[in-house]
């Protein structure tokens, strides 16, 4: 989902994903992953770390890519909550 959001997977404008590497996308993504697992108490949390540590291979997250990485995860997390009737009438 994360992938998805991010914009990783769009064939028709691939603005962000033709100029990103592989490495950052997967980490981006696997960040996603993290820090919602991390909010909503799932298990994963280890695996996702190491997976993350592996694409990174030493180097530094851009600082783009932490901002758009917590922006994925609250458009993910609010789109999973429910719809009160308030909602509906604004």
């Amino acid at each position: 989902m994360a992938h998805v959001v991010l914009g990783h997977t769009e064939e028709a404008d691939c603005h962000d994903a033709a100029s990103l590497p592989r490495s950052i996308q997967e980490v981006e993504a696997e960040g996603v992953a993290f820090l919602l697992c991390s909010i909503l108490e799932l298990p994963g949390r280890d695996e996702s770390r190491g997976y993350i540590q592996s694409w990174l291979d030493g180097e530094q997250l851009p600082e783009k890519s932490a901002q758009r990485i917590f922006s994925a995860s609250q458009k993910i997390l609010d789109a999973g909550k429910p719809v009160t009737s308030s909602d509906v009438t604004q």
